[in-house]
């Protein structure tokens, strides 16, 4: 899920992807943001980008 954040995908395109419901994925993003101390995708990317 983390790489498919990174590359852009909406929480709708991971929830297909993985098989989840959206409800899943937007729980997981939450946890994300709050362990790795993001507020918003696009920081997510700026802070993450050089793994891609």
């Amino acid at each position: 899920m983390f790489f498919l954040l990174l590359k852009g995908y909406s929480n709708q395109e991971i929830a297909d992807e993985l098989v989840l419901s959206k409800h899943t994925i937007k729980n997981h993003i939450n946890h994300v943001f709050q362990k790795l101390d993001v507020k918003r995708r696009s920081q997510l990317i700026a802070k993450f980008s050089h793994l891609l």
